[in-house]
Parts: C-alpha cells; sequence; structure tokens
C-alpha cells in the first residue's frame, strides 16, 4: 500500500510539473526596429521557455543562431519571406539546432555558401519540422555530432523538412541518420538536390522538385523511399550506390543521365 501511494504521488508531482510547463508556454515577439520584446532571434532564444513560440517580425537579422532550448517554434509573422536571416559569422551556419522538436517555418534564410559545411540550418536534433523557408546560398544539412567529452553520439533522426524553396544549395544527410522525411522542396542549382549518405534508414525523399543540380537525387549504402520527385535540367538523375533504395513514379527530364545504379539493388 505504500508503495502505490509513493507512486500516486510521483505521478501527481509529474503531472503538475508538466501543466507547469505548459501553461508557461507563451509568443515572443522580434523586430530589428522597436516595439517587440526582443530585437534578436538570439536574445528571444535565450530568454524563452520549451513550448514557446517566436513570432519574427519582417526585417533584416544579422546573427547565427544557437536554438538549443526544446520544444521552441520560431516563425516569421508574415510567412512571406520579408523576415531575412544572414550570417553574422560566415564560418558557421546560420542557424544551429541542437534541441530536439523545434520548428523553422517561413523565414527567408541566407546560408554562409552553398558549401555543405557552410549551412544555412545544421540540426543534429531529433523531430525538428523545417518548413515552407526560403533558403539562398545555404543548405540544409540534418546530422550528426559528438561532443569532446562525451561518448554519445547526437544525430539528427525523424525530421520533417517539407515545401522550402533552396537557391544555390542541396539537402544533405549525414551518414547514419535515419527516419527523415524530405518532401515537396524545390530545389535549385546546387552541387546535389538531395544527398543521402550511408549507413542509415528509412529516410524518405518525396514529392520534390529539382533542377539545375549536378546529380538531382544522390543516395549510398542504405535504403531511402524515393517517389513522385520532378528531376529537369541535371547531369545525373538519380545515382544509387550499393543501395537498396526503392525508386517509384520519379520524373526526369533533360539529364544528360537518367539514373545510375552502382552496385544497387534499387
Amino acid at each position: 500500500m505504500r508503495k502505490i501511494l509513493i507512486f500516486l504521488i510521483v505521478l501527481i508531482f509529474i503531472f503538475i510539473i508538466s501543466i507547469s510547463a505548459t501553461s508557461s508556454a507563451k509568443e515572443i515577439t522580434v523586430d530589428d526596429g522597436s516595439g517587440a520584446d526582443f530585437r534578436s532571434i538570439q536574445e528571444a532564444v535565450n530568454n524563452s521557455v520549451p513550448g514557446d513560440t517566436i513570432t519574427v517580425m519582417p526585417g533584416i537579422y544579422t546573427e547565427n543562431v544557437l536554438v538549443n532550448i526544446t520544444g521552441l517554434t520560431i516563425k516569421s509573422e508574415s510567412n512571406n519571406g520579408d523576415a531575412q536571416v544572414k550570417p553574422l559569422n560566415e564560418s558557421v551556419s546560420t542557424f544551429l539546432i541542437t534541441a530536439n522538436s523545434t520548428t523553422i517555418s517561413g523565414l527567408n534564410i541566407t546560408g554562409a555558401s552553398k558549401m555543405n559545411h557552410k549551412n544555412a540550418i545544421f540540426a543534429y536534433s531529433k523531430r525538428n519540422n523545417v518548413t515552407g523557408n526560403t533558403i539562398e546560398n545555404g543548405s540544409i544539412f540534418l546530422g550528426s555530432y559528438m561532443p569532446s567529452n562525451l561518448k554519445i553520439i547526437f544525430h539528427g533522426d525523424m525530421n520533417n523538412v517539407t515545401g522550402n524553396i533552396i537557391e544555390n544549395g542541396s539537402i544533405f544527410l549525414g551518414s547514419e541518420i535515419s527516419g527523415n522525411l524530405i518532401a515537396e522542396n524545390k530545389i535549385s542549382n546546387g552541387e546535389e538536390g538531395v544527398y543521402i549518405s550511408c549507413c542509415g534508414g528509412n529516410n524518405t525523399v518525396s514529392g520534390n522538385t529539382i533542377s539545375n543540380c549536378s546529380t538531382g537525387i544522390s543516395e549510398g549504402d542504405q535504403g531511402a523511399d524515393i517517389r513522385n520527385n520532378r528531376i529537369t535540367d541535371c547531369d545525373c538523375g538519380i545515382w544509387l550506390s550499393m543501395s537498396s533504395s526503392g525508386i517509384e513514379n520519379n520524373t526526369i527530364l533533360n539529364c544528360d543521365v537518367g539514373i545510375i545504379l552502382e552496385a544497387s539493388k534499387g
């Protein structure tokens, strides 16, 4: 009986904490002029709690943003691309997402360059949503990270990257990354449209429009679901290497090579 009572007390305590966290979530506004809670996105993140929504007003924000608070939503107020975020330090990603369950929505984001190690957005956390953004001269990279003082590796798994427009960039999935959805993005003028490294699994690449890239979709040594994509004016439409990926209902037009299967089972 005593054990049951202790168990019930613990459950009640957890419930009270969860209710408190939910009720404390709020909307925080950011404006590069005045009249909002903060003038920079990073200031807003630093003063947020899990579950907060950060609404970014139209303007130009020159900063590199570290998102390290779980469950934040960072979105533009107008959702039409007039909230522009440009990197202050062009040697690192414009957005670095280390916390789980982050949403980045409706922003116009410039990367340091279209090279994959200078990204517009780099995430090595889980269950994030990157949706409806315009990316210029940079890429979205889902990767992994192992801090120097730890043995655990953080992986960018189970993320949704949907409905973004990417010009002069790509979407990259690093090695051992799994369960991600890459869908309904428009990607142009990158080295690869979508690049998936080896050794992950259960990634889906669906409904994307990819043009003027060296390779539309490149994937190695894992099984991915590649379907309903439209790939035009690339050197190679789809390149699979040592892969068992499924390829279904993709349209490939005006490419030098349609599909390359390199020791693949697709």
